[in-house]
């Protein structure tokens, strides 16, 4: 048994003294794999409440046959006051039977990069080894070293990702995103990528962001609350913008906000999140929406227009027409 495996299960106990407790949070914090074995043991360790009482198995056994397995010829007894982690162990074997020795010993054990993906129609929440929350919209990629180092925290980002990044002055936070680098201490921001052109765009929720491109790193924007810089691929230039799109999060949120906004914007709107064509005929397209809406079904939006604005919707498959 590792000193590593006793001090997480007194961290699951609750036997961690506040002073190991802080220095336990911070070796969690220092490496990926630590955070993923963590989350490993608790995992396992979660499952046990789901046991009966007098539920007791023979651990030793269970341990042995896990080293027989693995090769192991020998094995410590253990004592009695890491029982908890026996009775991980006596579960793990269970599920080593089920998933194969190879996975289960050797998880982000080997690989210094680890690539969380997300796939069609999936919003990922993904905490990092430094407490920072990161949301990857659908068909994105964040890239994340194992172990931040001591001088910076890095990953590479795919697609589009909202970023909630613990402060750490000591330690900045850099994204690198096609041929840009997003460079924070700690502050809120969403970061879209356009694979196609290559443009990049960053638009600031809190805090204050540094983006520059890795091309020419002296084209360097300071980017405040409800800024947005966008790199031009064609060009690689950097420009600065006022973001005047209050639903660049919906996709996160599910929040649809309008006020007094034209019909026609509306319908962009209602066809990007919904993926589905959504038109206004000309004669109704100057007409004017204020509203939110918030995880509704596009009928039930498209109900309130009718009744709000005295149109009609008429769908067709996966097509809409608004017209008088």
């Amino acid at each position: 048994m590792t000193k590593e495996n006793n001090l997480i299960s007194r961290y699951l106990l609750n036997e961690l003294s506040s002073e190991k407790a802080i220095a336990f949070e911070h070796w969690i914090g220092s490496d990926l794999k630590n955070l993923e074995k963590l989350n490993k043991y608790k995992a396992v360790w979660e499952r046990t409440n789901n046991y009966p009482k007098g539920f007791n198995p023979d651990v030793h056994k269970a341990l042995a046959n896990v080293h027989k397995s693995a090769g192991i010829t020998q094995m410590q007894k253990s004592k009695s006051r890491f029982a908890p982690i026996l009775k991980i162990a006596s579960i793990a074997a269970l599920i080593i039977g089920m998933i194969g020795l190879t996975y289960y010993y050797n998880p982000f054990n080997t690989d210094k990069i680890v690539v969380i993906n997300s796939g069609m129609d999936e919003v990922k929440e993904i905490v990092l080894p430094d407490s920072s929350h990161v949301w990857l919209n659908e068909n994105s990629s964040l890239q994340v070293a194992n172990a931040f180092t001591k001088k910076q925290r890095k990953v590479t980002l795919k697609g589009e990702a909202y970023f909630e990044i613990k402060r750490d002055e000591t330690k900045p936070f850099i994204i690198s995103t096609g041929n840009t680098f997003t460079e924070i201490l700690g502050t809120s921001f969403n970061i879209k990528m356009d694979t196609i052109n290559g443009n990049v765009s960053v638009i600031v929720n809190s805090g204050k962001v540094a983006f520059y491109s890795s091309i020419n790193k002296s084209e360097k924007l300071i980017l405040k609350p409800t800024d947005e810089g966008i790199f031009v691929g064609s060009t690689s230039k950097i420009i600065r913008s006022a973001n005047l799109n209050i639903n660049y999060l919906t996709w996160k949120t599910g929040i649809l906000t309008f006020n007094d906004t034209p019909l026609n914007e509306v319908c962009f709107e209602l066809s990007k999140y919904y993926k589905k064509s959504v038109k206004t005929a000309a004669p109704v397209s100057n007409k004017s929406l204020t509203g939110t809406f918030k995880n509704e079904k596009l009928e039930d939006i498209l109900k309130t227009i009718e009744l709000t604005l005295d149109v009609q919707a008429e769908i067709s498959g996966n097509e809409t027409i608004i017209h008088n």
